[in-house]
Order: C-alpha cells, then sequence, then structure tokens
C-alpha cells in the first residue's frame, strides 16, 4: 500500500521541465512552446504563458528581468506579450 501511495504522490510532482526553467526563460517563444507540450497547461498556449511570465516578472519588483522584459517588448512575436513585457518592464522602474 506504502508503494502505491508514492507513486500516487509523485503523479503529482512538477515535470523537470518545469522545474528546470525559470521564469525569464518563458519569455522566449521556444522555451515556452517546449515547456508546455505534452502538459495540462497547453491549453494556456506559449502566448499566454509568456504573457503571465511577463506580468508576474512585473508584479515580482525584482529588477533582475527588466533587460529580458525589455528585449521581449521589442522582439516577441506576439504583440500581446510585447505589451504585457512593456508594462512589466516599466513597472520595474527606469
Amino acid at each position: 500500500a506504502r508503494a502505491r501511495d508514492e507513486e500516487a504522490t509523485r503523479a503529482f510532482e512538477p515535470l523537470d521541465r518545469w522545474s528546470k526553467t525559470e521564469l525569464v526563460d518563458l519569455l522566449d517563444p521556444a522555451i515556452s512552446d517546449a515547456v508546455v507540450q505534452a502538459s495540462p497547461v497547453r491549453r494556456a498556449t506559449p502566448e499566454g504563458v509568456a504573457r503571465n511570465a511577463a506580468i508576474v516578472l512585473g508584479n515580482r519588483g525584482d529588477a533582475s528581468a527588466k533587460p529580458a522584459l525589455k528585449a521581449a517588448s521589442r522582439t516577441h512575436p506576439s504583440s500581446v506579450v510585447r505589451d504585457a513585457a512593456a508594462w512589466a518592464a516599466a513597472r520595474l522602474g527606469t
């Protein structure tokens, strides 16, 4: 019974790709797409994951994310992500 309980618990542990991915990395379209593949998070779409990552980074107030946010605000293929990244970078100040 104990082995079955441990196996059931492992089913709810985060996938390695989530535990090894930094939030700022999700601004990269290739990374956000790879992370959500074959995952229930896929319904959020890679664009949605990147947008949400930008919003969280802006709300966290960690200035170390500002270069990645500025880059995403200029170069991300999605205007939704570019807008969220610009908002987050502005929220972090100059």
